[in-house]
């Protein structure tokens, strides 16, 4: 029996206000629920970054997808888009990492996130558990069409 992968995501990787699946994740992904991971969410550019609390004080909700079988061309034009490859200066901004994600009823699960991976000094701290911003709503919704 195959293991599927998850992928936690928190920003502008989350379902369309439509209900429509982010084109990156259309054909590679199904959605399953909304979830949590301890952490902190930074604005960073009209976009956020989750830095995780090792403390367990602080809780940032999002969405948990079960990624295709076969999802290789889905990480290679996500880590593309996190700006995680080789591509990219050094250190990445993000960076992909397996986390415990909290499921309300059915008990936690290992899934990959993208986490800020750059000092959070002089960054505004998002207040609230969720990110909710209308430039990325757009974002989004244009990526869509």
């Amino acid at each position: 029996m195959m293991a599927f992968e998850h992928l936690f995501v928190y920003g502008s990787l989350r379902r369309l206000p439509n209900g429509n699946l982010h084109p990156f994740l259309q054909n590679h992904a199904r959605y399953i629920d909304r979830v949590c991971v301890y952490g902190l969410l930074y604005e960073i550019d009209n976009y956020p970054g989750l830095v995780l609390d090792p403390n367990h004080q602080f809780v940032v909700y999002g969405e948990l997808y079960q990624l295709a079988a076969d999802s290789t061309a889905l990480w290679q034009c996500l880590d593309a888009y996190e700006e995680c490859t080789p591509g990219f200066p050094q250190p990445h901004e993000y960076t992909r990492r397996l986390v415990k994600v909290h499921r309300q009823h059915h008990g936690d699960i290992n899934a990959w996130v993208y986490l800020y991976n750059r000092p959070t000094l002089g960054l505004r701290q998002i207040v609230g558990s969720e990110y909710s911003h209308t430039q990325v709503d757009k974002l989004c919704e244009n990526l869509a069409q």
